[in-house]
């Protein structure tokens, strides 16, 4: 009877699936494939756990770091002196060999001063050696000569002195008189500005530099009438009084300069630059900056060359002095001597001169140019950078925990982000900085990676990583780090005693299957394989730190 009853039972069930899946045929699919798929999960769902062993191999200790490419000598480069630029010979992009000159100064008086240095040494020279030859007639005439030729020289200096004395009266009568008057009104003894300005204490400070400069002027303008070195008979007195008359007519041109710079600050300060009444003034003022330093230049000009005048006449005075004395031991030193005080004046200029020029440091490209011809150089404002043509390194950082382990010589793969992870450039670590540089509260230690050859795809600028091998060995004893668990000091495995229990094994630390051992570690890889150093055999099975074995069912990698 129960048989009747579950056939048509089942009977039923069956009309009613037919008839639902003729009614929804996609809907009866769908159920019937998650009843396939949870009878499968359901029946497959212990656990297969992986038993470890020893295993023998290469293993090799990896740091990995990011950085920037770099070259490994840069330099930014920079006259050491104002002046007017005369030539660039280099633009960027191009290569530079070590000492070629890249651009230089207008410095006429400098190289003058190597040319008179140059001389004297050759005179000095010469001296030395007519003294090791002996004097002669010839010899005296010719020296006298030049004594006569420097001493003309400056007699033509002594005249230009007294034509610039008067000019420089002239330009600065000018300067306060017509091209600065307007700004100013006299009252009372003291200069008054034609305007109120924003700036107090620098219009206090202007008009009591224009008042001081009348009897600045009045000193100047009675030496301009009455300057004269020819009564004077002795050549000390002559070069004490055109000192004296130099210095007066320098400093009171250099208060002239500095009055009108105060006036262009006072009319030029953004509190003042919105009063366009003051354009006159600012337009008279320039004109007046502009003849104030070429007056300054031309005094300069001839200080210099009374300077090598005199230097002249003197040396010129020694040397015949020294002719007519004779060939005495004494004196053959005493030439040796000016000889090597020549010399060293020929490098001190020749030092001087150089300043007018940047050479290149080193053999390198150019990168940049700041600068443009006939402009005015700002000392130590770098005006060309150059770096290494062919030598780039790969400038990284490390942590404190990294830094114990890389040192220079350490082999690296290094990474270029613009050519991926396929692309592989060797290196090497050739610098890490013993100090640390704080960024924030994180101490960081910088360091270098060189690359071992030369590419063309490697360029300044790009960023990349780089796989530092800091230990590695070819036959070394390793298991995989899930094996292992660090406590502290404590490191320890999970030894499977008996490998036909395992079924019943736990991962219990009470299990009586599992035997808890002690182990040594020795360097670690990136891909989690860990050196043992003692403990472990290759006999030994391994049971997953944490894991629990739910099935028989075990892999033994």
């Amino acid at each position: 009877m129960s048989q009747i009853k579950n056939f048509y039972t089942n009977h039923i069930e069956s009309s009613k699936f037919f008839c639902l899946l003729k009614e929804n045929p996609k809907k009866t699919i769908f159920i019937l494939i998650v009843v396939i798929f949870g009878i499968f999960f359901f029946r497959n769902s212990e656990t297969k756990i992986e038993i470890g062993n020893l295993q023998n191999g290469k293993i090799e200790e990896v740091v990995s770091v990011s950085g920037t490419v770099a070259p490994n000598q840069e330099s930014s480069l920079a006259f050491e002196k104002a002046g007017r630029i005369q030539s660039i010979n280099a633009k960027v992009g191009d290569v530079v060999y070590a000492g070629q000159v890249l651009a230089s100064l207008a410095g006429g008086t400098d190289y003058a001063g190597v040319l008179n240095a140059r001389a004297q040494l050759e005179s000095a020279e010469a001296n030395l050696q007519d003294a090791k030859n002996g004097p002669s007639a010839t010899d005296i005439a010719v020296k006298q000569a030049a004594v006569d030729a420097a001493q003309a020289n400056l007699v033509s200096d002594y005249n230009s002195i007294s034509d610039m004395i008067r000019s420089v009266n002239t330009n600065l009568t000018d300067i306060l008189g017509n091209q600065i008057g307007n700004i100013f009104s006299l009252s009372s003894s003291m200069y008054r500005l034609n305007f109120s300005s924003c700036n107090q204490g620098l219009q206090s400070q202007i008009e009591s530099g224009r008042t001081l400069l009348d009897s600045k002027m009045l000193t100047l303008n009675n030496l301009a009438l009455s300057f004269s070195v020819i009564s004077l008979s002795s050549q000390s007195d002559i070069d004490s009084k055109i000192d004296a008359a130099g210095n007066e007519v320098y400093g009171t041109t250099i208060l002239v300069s500095n009055t009108l710079d105060d006036l262009n600050r006072l009319l030029t300060a953004s509190c003042s630059m919105t009063d366009t009444s003051l354009d006159k003034y600012r337009t008279s003022v320039s004109a007046a900056r502009s003849a104030i330093s070429l007056t300054l230049s031309n005094i300069s000009t001839l200080k210099s060359k009374l300077t090598t005048d005199r230097n002249s006449l003197s040396s010129a005075n020694s040397v015949l002095a020294q002719l007519k004395a004779g060939s005495t031991g004494e004196r053959i030193k005493s030439l040796q001597a000016l000889v090597g005080q020549a010399n060293a004046n020929l490098i001190s200029a020749q030092s001087v001169n150089a300043k007018n020029s940047i050479v290149a440091p080193f053999a390198g490209t150019v990168t940049s140019v700041n600068m443009n011809l006939g402009e005015i150089s700002s000392p130590n404002t770098p005006a060309i950078k150059i770096i290494s043509s062919n030598n780039l390194e790969l400038k990284i950082k490390l942590s404190e925990v990294d830094l114990v382990k890389v040192k220079a010589g350490n082999k690296a793969n290094v990474y270029l982000d613009t050519y991926g992870d396929s692309v592989v450039f060797p290196g090497v670590v050739s610098q890490v900085d013993p100090a640390a540089t704080s960024e924030g509260n994180v101490s960081t230690y910088y360091a270098k990676i060189d690359f071992t050859s030369t590419d063309e795809r490697i360029r300044s600028g790009m960023n990349g990583s780089a796989d530092i091998v800091t230990a590695g060995k070819e036959n070394a004893d390793y298991i995989l780090a899930k094996y292992i668990k660090v406590d502290g000091t404590n490191t320890t495995v999970k030894v499977i005693k008996d490998l036909s229990k395992l079924k019943s094994t736990t991962s219990n630390a009470d299990d009586k299957n599992i035997e808890i051992r002690n182990v040594t570690l020795g360097i670690r890889s990136a891909d989690g394989k860990i050196e043992i150093l003692s403990g472990l055999t290759s006999a030994d099975n391994l049971y997953p730190i944490g894991s629990e074995i739910l099935s028989n069912t075990t892999s033994t990698k």
